[in-house]
């Protein structure tokens, strides 16, 4: 037995000529080697190609460069003509140095590799927000900010919006409510564990005596006076009053007030919990000039029953509008006034992105029944925006469900909800562009921030993975005026909705439909209901067409929700800090600007595989079914895998037992025939594999070796998992998401243990 050769370890480099220019690429040979083979290379250097023109010529750029769902890391530096090539973070570079098993030479060549990124400070590499504006030649609004008749006119709106804002008396309740979630947005052990709380809250309905309402109160006052450090010292006390208080009270009536508490503050920001309860409202709404859009609460449902729920309720909220909106009627903006918004997710109890057909025909009969009950009342229906992992999966099934009748393709009142934190979000608004133009009737763009950065990002980090989200508000910020720009040129397709608690977003949307689109319908602006009323209320009084989203369902399950949703607001940059300012001027700076600021200052956040390089054990990113190349990657690999099985896998030792069929049990296909071993077989492979063991290289080897045989085993397996991914789903019938769960699981493994034999032994 011979141990496997160090080549792979070696670094390598070739010439490759992108565009007119002639670069170096750089990197081990094994990664380069299944980098640029044949099946792969035009892929590869259309990537290459697109960071090169997305890259300032004086700076560099880092990006995650997936291939047959490997991810690699890759740098380029124009003014060196280079692209280096590696592994995610350079966690096995950095560990092969460590090992220091590669002759003196070539030790030397991957530590001169490594310089040639550790040496650059990441603070100084393009950022997102650049690539993207370079690659899809997106307008520069810095540009338009400055010129000098934009400025002075979005000043002028500026200094008038916040005017009137100002003249906004909110009532006792928001005052109360409002300081509340303000000091659960300043301070993370407030909103960790309150949070926690009321979340929890809506699933102990069946806790009639208060016991376990209490004991988790108990609990989360508990932990917040164990993290009391960052508290002041007032709100420190008032924590410990209330703990030694319902600690002392009887449960039932703890868990009566904190439901009713609950109960009390969810009434602010959700309308009642049905169309009837919400008449109110929409009323209120209507004698200030402001039109509403309904959300019915109820996402994620766990059966068919509530899915058929959700749907009736939402067709009872249709014919619900018709009665306070006379039929048709529309407002400034050109909008129908009886308006809802859906998510689609909630029409199906197993909604799986990747497997799209089964998913469309559970979703498509119900969401055919919401939109033709909506066509029929002239009701306007806006898709909701929900997690990324869904979102296209979402868009493909509103497409072809309109697309296929009829009488939808032509309906006006259908629109979408764009989310501009996303690093994709432009590709995906050309995609609704295609889908209005498609149809022959312009869409309505809700264009929005984005509600889910949090869980998003942390997701991301823990599995290793790049986020899909913007890591800096200010470039969510630029991007959102970028989608601005897009959707206004567009108009013919695509009308514009600001979904925005930034005065400037709104400000800067007219002004540049004032003076570059004149010709773009009437912009309507939109917030959240009562959790910035003073902006709803100040746009509605200057003329400008609004529209509060306003929540409908039950209290206490739809506080949780949208609590959530106002800290995810305040956390991405102050809706309550907005309330708070006092000068015009704090709008007065584009976030560009604001960008260049913290650059200097070296306050940028990255992604932290293109910064924080170690050696460091961390898991093999999962798949991404939800992401076409990951699911361009399976369906190619289903298509080759028969013949390469059959290459690949005989039953190369003879054994003398009984033959046996293997069957994949998912789907009873006939893999093959094998013998079994029998005893005397298996005595026979144990001696020799004693044999081999005592005789042979790795009994003798020292540590370093065998960390670096293990190593070469994951990088290996790592680059082939597709295929023996694709091994499991035929051999055990089990799905493909478990498949490739198992062969990140055994790289793991071999990365984990090489690591820690390391620390053991060095």
């Amino acid at each position: 037995m011979e141990l496997p050769t160090i080549d792979s370890f070696s670094v390598s480099s070739f010439s490759l000529t992108v565009g007119e220019v002639t670069f170096q690429v750089r990197g081990l040979k094994d990664y380069l080697d299944f980098i640029f083979c044949e099946k792969n290379k035009s892929i590869t250097e259309e990537s290459f190609l697109s960071q090169l023109q997305s890259t300032s010529e004086k700076g560099f750029s880092r990006r995650e460069l997936k291939v047959g769902n490997v991810s690699f890391f890759v740098q380029c530096h124009p003014p060196l003509k280079e692209f280096v090539v590696g592994s995610s973070a350079l966690k096995q570079e950095l560990f092969l140095t460590q090992l220091k098993i590669l002759e003196k030479e070539k030790q030397l060549e991957l530590e001169e590799l490594l310089s040639r990124v550790l040496l650059l400070s990441g603070q100084e590499q393009c950022l997102v927000i650049e690539q993207l504006s370079l690659e899809h030649h997106l307008a520069d609004t810095n540009a338009i900010f400055q010129e000098e008749e934009f400025s002075q006119q979005f000043k002028k709106r500026i200094k008038e919006l916040n005017h009137q804002v100002k003249q906004y008396n909110p009532s006792l309740m928001e005052k109360m409510t409002d300081f509340g979630l303000s000091l659960m947005a300043e301070y993370t052990a407030l909103r960790i564990h309150l949070l926690k709380f009321v979340g929890l809250l809506p699933s102990l309905a069946h806790d009639k005596t208060g016991e376990e309402v209490k004991r988790i109160l108990l609990e989360s006052f508990r932990r917040i006076i164990e993290e009391e450090k960052e508290l002041p010292t007032w709100i420190s006390w008032a924590v410990k009053i209330s703990y030694f208080k319902v600690k002392f009270f009887p449960a039932f009536f703890v868990a009566f007030m904190a439901r009713w508490l609950v109960r009390f503050s969810s009434k602010r920001f959700i309308a009642g919990t049905n169309i009837k309860e919400a008449k109110e409202t929409l009323t209120r709404l209507g004698e200030t000039g402001r039109d509403a859009t309904m959300d019915r609460l109820g996402e994620l449902v766990v059966s068919e029953n509530e899915a058929d729920l959700y749907l009736a309720e939402v067709l009872d909220m249709i014919d619900g509008a018709t009665r306070h909106y006379p039929r048709g009627e529309k407002n400034k903006a050109g909008i129908l006034k009886a308006h809802l918004s859906i998510k689609v997710t909630a029409l199906c109890s197993d909604f799986r992105a990747h497997a799209f057909e089964f998913t469309y025909n559970k979703v498509a009969p119900r969401l055919e029944k919401i939109l033709l009950a909506a066509h029929r009342e002239s009701v306007f229906i806006q898709v909701d925006a929900e997690h990324y992992k869904v979102r296209d999966a979402v868009l493909r099934i509103f497409r072809r469900v309109v697309i296929s009748n009829e009488k939808l393709k032509g309906y006006e009142g259908l629109g979408i909800v764009c989310q501009a934190y996303l690093k994709d979000a432009y590709s995906h608004l050309k995609e609704i562009q295609q889908f209005a133009m498609d149809r022959g009737a312009p869409l309505a763009i809700r264009l929005v921030k984005g509600a889910y950065w949090d869980a998003e990002t942390i997701e991301a980090c823990a599995s290793s993975q790049m986020s899909h989200e913007f890591l800096n508000k200010d470039e969510t910020d630029v991007h959102f005026r970028q989608l601005v720009y897009v959707i206004l040129e567009n108009h013919h397709n695509l009308q514009l909705c600001v979904g925005s608690h930034n005065l400037a977003d709104h400000c800067f949307a007219e002004t540049l439909r004032d003076l570059h689109f004149p010709k773009a319908p009437v912009i309507e602006h939109q917030c959240l209901h009562m959790t910035y009323e003073g902006l709803s209320y100040a746009l509605a009084h200057l003329g400008h067409a609004t529209r509060n989203y306003m929540p409908v369902g039950d209290l206490l399950v739809g506080m949780s929700y949208l609590v959530r949703r106002i800290l995810e607001n305040s956390s991405q940059v102050g809706v309550l800090a907005m309330t708070r300012a006092k000068k015009d001027d704090f709008y007065f700076d584009s976030p560009f600007s604001k960008l260049q600021s913290k650059r200097e200052a070296r306050e940028l956040s990255f992604d932290s595989l293109l910064i924080d390089f170690n050696e460091h054990f961390a898991n093999t990113a999962p798949i991404q079914l939800y992401l076409k190349e990951d699911l361009l990657t399976i369906e190619q690999s289903e298509l080759s895998f028969s013949e390469e099985f059959k290459q690949r896998f005989r039953q190369k030792r003879q054994y003398s037992g009984d033959s046996y069929e293997s069957l994949n049990p998912s789907t009873g296909t006939l893999l093959g025939h094998i013998k079994h071993a029998t005893l005397d077989d298996a005595r026979t492979v144990l001696a020799e594999m004693t044999t081999a063991y005592d005789a042979g290289p790795w009994s003798s080897c020292g540590q370093a070796k065998r960390s670096s045989v293990l190593i070469h085993a994951a990088e290996l397996l790592l680059l082939e998992k597709s295929f023996f991914a694709q091994l499991i789903v035929e051999e055990a019938g089990k799905t493909i998401e478990e498949a490739y769960a198992d062969v990140d699981e055994a790289i793991d493994f071999m990365n984990f243990y090489a690591r820690e034999s390391h620390k053991l032994f060095e």
